[in-house]
């Protein structure tokens, strides 16, 4: 595992969250956060054509594309395999694994792996991580995309080359937009942080 600690966190927090949301699933009976009803509904709704604009008062297609970074890939698997909550829960994990796989990956930049692996399984077991990211809600996305930019930036900090810094400022924008379809005010603090990181992080 210290050999390959991102892989390992991957694994890893795959892992639970996919146990946990089985889990759950077999011995709760319903959600067990209320927010995950509203996309889910929404999802099934769309993904049958049945969503109109002036669902829930104009709020339902309001919220539909200000989350599409999670409502398109759960509307598409829906489409597919039909409105089983599973679906969402399983996308959620696999961005809250991305998530412990980044951290880890972060840590190994500036720490011996050791140490990246355990800054991977912190994010892998810690408790609210676990629940947040096995659940059907957009929150393990944006901790993907945050960590993500972290890693990007730390990267265009090693490289002399101007074409690589474009390069970084340009995966630095299509993760902002990415945020931005998911919780708009984090975006901007992540974009406010990201832009001096890249050009003075030096």
């Amino acid at each position: 595992m210290v050999g390959h600690p991102v892989l390992s966190s991957f694994v890893v927090a795959l892992s639970i969250r996919v146990a946990f949301a089985v889990v759950s699933g077999l011995l709760h009976d319903g959600l067990l956060i209320s927010d995950e009803g509203q996309y889910l509904l929404l999802a099934q709704m769309r993904a049958e054509g049945e969503i109109a604009p002036e669902f829930w008062s104009g709020y339902g297609q309001s919220l539909f594309d200000s989350t599409r970074t999670f409502m398109w890939p759960v509307t598409a698997l829906f489409w597919i395999f039909g409105p089983v909550r599973i679906i969402a829960q399983l996308v959620a994990a696999l961005f809250g694994a991305f998530t412990a796989a980044a951290a880890a990956s972060l840590a190994k930049r500036v720490l011996r792996p050791k140490f990246a692996l355990v800054a991977g399984l912190v994010v892998a077991l810690f408790p609210s991580q676990i629940l947040f990211s096995s659940v059907g809600l957009r929150e393990s996305l944006i901790w993907a995309g945050l960590a993500t930019m972290a890693v990007v930036v730390i990267d265009s900090q090693r490289s002399i080359s101007s074409g690589r810094i474009i390069l970084s400022m340009t995966y630095v924008g299509f993760l902002f937009l990415g945020l931005f379809w998911l919780r708009s005010q984090t975006a901007v603090c992540a974009l406010w942080c990201a832009c001096p990181a890249l050009v003075f992080g030096r």
